[in-house]
């Protein structure tokens, strides 16, 4: 199986990343954001919202509409399907959970795969270190 890259998750990974574990110092972080996956060629649209220690993203995939709510401070991820109105709470460093939360999943990315920048990126007027993150 070959290398995939997941560099635009990793972007918003690192500043949810940062909020969340700073966030008694940046009290009213906050923020909802849209993100594009582009994939063979489809574009899947998630949102994002930031609170303090949670963050919720909402998206759909095949169909299905699904929202992940984290709490870094307890360290729960829930898992939504609301066609079937039922969730699953797990931990956040469980692999099921890692399935569900591409912001778990990009930080187990990191600390097992390979990084390297590749270059910047403006983003709402801010420059960002971009990475490139792969997985063997």
């Amino acid at each position: 199986m070959g290398k995939r890259n997941y560099s635009g998750w990793l972007v918003v990974a690192v500043v949810i990343g940062f909020l969340t574990l700073t966030y008694t110092q940046i009290s009213a972080a906050e923020f909802t954001a849209k993100l594009n996956d582009h994939e063979g060629g489809n574009v899947k649209t998630s949102t994002i919202t930031l609170k303090s220690s949670f963050y919720r993203m909402d998206m759909e995939e095949s169909g299905e509409k699904i929202s992940v709510i984290v709490d870094s401070d307890a360290g729960l991820t829930k898992v939504l399907l609301h066609s079937e109105k039922t969730f699953m709470e797990i931990k956040s460093q469980d692999p099921q959970s890692l399935m569900n939360d591409p912001f778990q999943a990009i930080i187990y990315m990191a600390d097992n795969g390979e990084i390297k920048q590749d270059g910047t990126e403006t983003i709402n007027g801010l420059e960002c270190d971009k990475f490139l993150i792969s997985m063997s």
